[in-house]
């Protein structure tokens, strides 16, 4: 219920300062960390032949992280709950705010359903792993147990309302949670990253721990079978070697996506212990920290196993032309039968757990094996965190329902807003399991307009709303304030990506339909919203003139 004579839905959000620097990381590091990169470092050079993907990492994660630190620099300036939305709604006009995070509310819990009910996958794929490595039937039992849908959907929806629950305890017991989920992986996946350096210098003890988990002339059997179809290392059409730039250019505009995320501390601005201080951490410091994880896990790999990661993915039919893994597995397991019935996922965690297994070091493998479930476990709070603050900020401006500005006395979380975040993601987790359409329709359209809008409004943010740039930092490199650079890095970067997922859009009917009325509806709720507050006598101009209490 609004508070009388107040412009905003009361005085004070209610939100506390419970956020330290360590969850304020853990909060953009989660959401940012998961099979994306995990998939994307093996994967991308078989689907990009002639890539460099450690630069591609590099390039593809220079605009977002650039934004990502505008944005976690701004909430210094403005340390308030809503992130993108407050910064856009203050600086250029609510109606383009809207633009930009009504499609990232939507693909933010999208992800949140789909990444729970591919959870069980990951999984299973850990249990696989494992049970290879040490011949153990009774792990690739449940590995193949956890990899069926109707086990995707259960363990998928026991995630989801896992968070849900946890999220509604506030922020002082989900930061703790989550810190400890994301300290285990994080050091799971330097493990595996210093066993590829290690690989890397012994190249002979790669191929005999290759060997030892899959059977002898396991090795030898990719590499000969893949000759004998016209792969090479050289070759123009499926080989690594020479690096191209067309191709690692390519290969950037995906590694993007790998990088979601990573600005979510900003939008917990009103639920930081010293702003000035732990957004250093949570906004800058993590973005950064980030971007080198990835670029050691894409140099790692390619330092350790070079050609044969471009091999393995010719047979496993991910490189273009290929014959596929119908025609080619069953020759690789001719010369070597001792191979499963079909090829393992490849991924960073099978060529990092298989070196760790054929070692002799099962623990480490398992590890390493589970890191990416544990990525993916770890990514939902974070996504229902981002989204329900942009509703709960909006709400607060009373754009959406006043109810879902409320915040529980006891936990002080936005307890409707959570829930109603909660509801669309188990939707969206149930929606996976009679079929994938969401993940067509899902976050890169709507993400991309949302980056695109938050990097004008860094742009413009020191010049149009300077008294509050005056709060913060005051950084400038000469004349040029540092949210003003780095919003001008990202910007031309993101105007490419709009143009593209318009372009591809563009290319079928049943997309154009979806985010004509998606948009749409959009501009139905702020018609509606504005009209209700104008009737009640509420000067909405004002409301985004001013800066919202903490």
């Amino acid at each position: 219920m609004a508070e009388e004579g107040v412009i905003f839905v009361r005085k004070a959000t209610g939100l506390v300062r419970e956020v330290g620097v360590l969850g304020s990381m853990s909060l953009p590091i989660c959401y940012a960390v998961g099979a994306g990169i995990n998939l994307f470092t093996a994967q991308a050079i078989g689907k990009y032949p002639h890539t460099n993907v450690t630069l591609a990492i590099i390039i593809g994660g220079i605009p977002i992280v650039c934004l990502a630190i505008a944005m976690g620099l701004m909430t210094i300036c403005m340390p308030r709950t809503g992130g993108m939305y407050l910064f856009v709604s203050r600086t250029i006009n609510p109606v383009v705010a809207m633009l930009g995070t009504w499609g990232y509310i939507w693909s933010c819990l999208m992800a949140y359903g789909i990444v729970c009910y591919v959870c069980a996958v990951f999984w299973g794929f850990g249990f696989f792993l494992v049970g290879t490595a040490t011949g153990n039937a009774a792990l690739l039992a449940i590995g193949s147990t956890l990899s069926k849908p109707i086990y995707s959907l259960a363990l998928g929806l026991a995630i989801a309302i896992f968070w849900w629950i946890v999220t509604l305890t506030g922020m002082t017991y989900m930061s703790k949670i989550l810190n400890v989920f994301m300290l285990i992986p994080l050091i799971a996946s330097l493990l595996g990253i210093s066993y590829m350096f290690a690989a890397a210098a012994n190249p002979h003890s790669l191929m005999t721990a290759w060997d030892n988990v899959f059977g002898a002339g396991a090795w030898d059997a990719i590499l000969t079978v893949a000759s004998n179809h016209g792969w090479s290392p050289t070759s123009p059409e499926y080989g690594m070697y020479p690096m191209e730039w067309t191709a690692t250019w390519y290969t950037s505009i995906v590694a993007v996506w790998a990088y979601a995320g990573i600005e979510a501390a900003s939008f917990i601005g009103s639920e930081v212990k010293s702003p000035s201080r732990t957004m250093i951490f949570g906004g800058v410091i993590a973005p950064i920290f980030v971007m080198v994880l990835y670029t050691l896990m894409g140099f790692s790999l390619v330092s350790a196993y070079g050609p044969f990661v471009s091999a393995y993915e010719f047979i496993a039919g991910i490189t273009p032309g290929s014959p596929g893994p119908d025609v080619l597995w069953p020759e690789v397991r001719a010369l070597c039968p001792t191979y499963p019935d079909s090829p393992p996922l490849a991924s960073l965690p099978l060529f990092q757990s298989v070196y760790a297994a054929g070692l002799g070091h099962t623990a480490s493998a398992a590890a390493i094996a589970f890191a990416t479930a544990l990525w993916l476990f770890n990514g939902p709070p974070a996504f229902m965190v981002a989204a329900s603050r942009v509703i709960f900020a909006g709400a607060f401006d009373r754009l959406f329902p006043e109810k879902l500005a409320a915040v529980n006395d006891r936990f002080h979380s936005p307890h409707w807003a959570i829930t109603l975040s909660a509801v669309v993601g188990i939707a969206y987790t149930i929606m996976n399991y009679f079929g994938h359409w969401p993940v067509i329709v899902a976050s890169e359209p709507m993400m991309v307009i949302g980056y695109l809008i938050a990097s004008i409004a860094a742009m413009l943010f020191p010049f149009v709303r300077q008294d509050v740039w005056e709060r913060g930092r005051k950084l400038t490199i000469g004349p040029i304030p540092v949210i003003t650079l780095l919003g001008a890095i990202a910007t031309p970067f993101f105007l490419y990506q709009t143009f593209l997922s318009i372009a591809a859009l563009s290319k079928g009917l049943t997309g154009m339909v979806f985010y004509t009325g998606f948009y749409f509806l959009m501009a139905l709720i702020i018609t509606i919203s504005y009209a209700y507050n104008v009737r009640r006598g509420i000067n909405v101009r004002l409301i985004y003139s001013e800066i919202p209490p903490a």
